[in-house]
């Protein structure tokens, strides 16, 4: 069994290889904001996120981070800036996947892909209480995600790092609502 999951990590990895210096088509749909129970809500998806390398890899049992960067700026003035990570981690023996996402504080558990795949690509959160925005100003919400760096554990023991499966860029999204509280 290690070394069918050996052989599928070395398979992943080259093939990912090929996907590291082509162009990803990786994006991010415009970011809708709002308010909502005096919060101001941010809905965010990935799109194409999940390449068959990818995929590949995560089936390997090794565990993917896609990191989400919103910035809420009021004219030049930086209002909040938020992180959030989702993490996936599948079980090969179990044939489930584990999702951790960081804004919701909980692990989820599920043997659907697809349902991976859209808790792993789709961020709704609070960001900032309704309270803190000045009514009828312009806002700009800019978004960025970011696939981190992977970590390959070898066979004896070492692991090396995979710089990334994604383009050099981040794919970005950007967003300017006038918010009524």
């Amino acid at each position: 069994m290690e070394t069918l999951i050996g052989a599928s990590k070395i398979l992943a990895i080259m093939s990912s290889f090929l996907v590291f210096f082509s162009n990803s088509p990786v994006k991010l749909a415009p970011p809708q904001m709002g308010i909502n129970d005096n919060q101001v809500i941010v809905n965010e998806q990935l799109l194409y996120g999940f390449q068959k390398e990818l995929t590949e890899l995560i089936h390997s049992g090794t565990k993917v981070t896609i990191r989400f960067e919103l910035v809420l700026r009021q004219e030049n003035e930086i209002i909040k800036t938020c992180e959030i990570s989702h993490s996936v981690i599948y079980d090969v023996a179990k044939q489930e996947y584990t999702i951790i996402c960081s804004e919701k504080e909980k692990i989820i558990q599920t043997r659907n892909e697809r349902e991976m795949r859209e808790r792993m690509s789709n961020v709704n959160t609070a960001i900032l209480s309704a309270k803190e925005i000045i009514p009828g100003k312009d806002y700009c919400l800019r978004v960025m995600a970011e696939l981190l760096p992977i970590k390959i554990k070898a066979l004896r023991g070492g692991e090396f790092l995979i710089p990334a499966l994604w383009d050099y860029k981040k794919p970005g999204a950007e967003c300017r609502v006038v918010l009524k509280p």
